[in-house]
């Protein structure tokens, strides 16, 4: 065990055997960063699966909502959900497509617009915070890692 480890545990903490699964490393991190995100987002009334939708419309203009759930890995169920709230907050909107009836394409509105650098300066600063423990190359070597690990096994998210 290494002394970071030994610092933070105890010898016979139970935790210490989790800490060599990525499954539970990578799975508590990511709980801890969307708790401190969802409530940095709070007082502008986003969460940060919310924030990802607006940053997906802000990039790649007006989607349907079944191509926005593509674009994002969202399963529909819960893409309907993310756009209905962020359509009560006024920050998007949608329209009918033309030529389809069923479809509806939805778009940033001037609200989402104007929310939108508000919250990605709120989204990196609770980043920040919580990868301040390493120094600033370590911080970027981490998420070049994880970005690799997310693309190698792109495969199966819902989007594919």
């Amino acid at each position: 065990m290494t002394t970071a480890k030994k610092s933070l545990l105890k010898e016979n903490d139970p935790a210490v055997v989790l800490l060599g699964s990525a499954s539970f490393l990578l799975n508590k991190s990511a709980i801890r960063l969307r708790e401190r995100l969802d409530l940095a987002l709070n007082p502008l009334g986003l969460t940060g699966k919310l924030l990802s939708v607006l940053k997906i419309l802000n990039a790649e203009g007006a989607h349907t909502q079944h191509e926005l759930g593509y674009l994002g890995c969202i399963d529909r169920s819960s893409a309907v959900v993310f756009i209905d709230a962020l359509e009560s907050l006024g920050m998007v909107e949608r329209s009918r497509k033309p030529g389809d009836r069923r479809a509806h394409v939805v778009s940033l509105t001037e609200k989402g617009r104007r929310t939108l650098p508000k919250a990605k300066l709120l989204e990196a600063k609770v980043q920040r915070a919580y990868l301040a423990c390493f120094e600033g190359s370590d911080r970027r070597t981490l998420l070049e890692l994880l970005g690799r690990l997310v693309l190698a096994h792109k495969k199966g998210f819902i989007c594919d």
